[in-house]
């Protein structure tokens, strides 16, 4: 994740907070791999969530039947997927936050990306996470250092 000295901490934390509600609102999380997309017919939104994040790529659809063009954002690798579901995590909503665990937890669990990424693999600690019935439940999350909470966000 790209992080830009020249912020402050409570402008990293709105930026955060930004991309968080537009990854609640528009991310397609996969039910069996771990690419993310977003789909919009805004390209600076795309743009803007991309350099927010500083991961993925954006691509133009052609295939849809619109009136403009539809553009994708989509993560390229498990890494990306990775880093971009812990930049977000902290502001997600909680049945977004459980979609995100799972693929975060099938990410985690894949061989090759343990094999490429031992040091983040073995970072990988235990966090709760909430259930759809308001249960606690456990998943594998690491903890690589982004550690902003929604209460730490506050309008510059």
């Amino acid at each position: 994740m790209t992080k830009t000295p020249e912020k402050s901490k409570a402008q990293l934390a709105l930026a955060r907070a930004w991309a968080s509600g537009v990854f609640d609102a528009r991310a397609q999380l996969p039910t069996g791999g771990a690419v993310i997309r977003i789909d919009s017919v805004d390209e600076a939104l795309l743009k803007r969530f991309q350099e927010t994040v500083g991961v993925g790529q954006i691509k133009i659809d052609d295939t849809k039947r619109t009136k403009g063009p539809v553009y994708i954002y989509r993560t390229m690798n498990l890494d990306d997927s990775r880093e971009l579901l812990k930049f977000v995590s902290p502001f997600l909503s909680a049945r977004k936050l459980r979609q995100s665990s799972e693929v975060l937890g099938r990410i985690e669990r894949n061989p090759t990306w343990r094999k490429k990424n031992p040091e983040k693999a073995a970072s990988c600690v235990t966090v709760l996470a909430p259930s759809a019935e308001g249960q606690a439940e456990q998943h594998s999350t690491p903890t690589d250092g982004y550690t902003a909470s929604p209460a730490t966000v506050t309008s510059p």
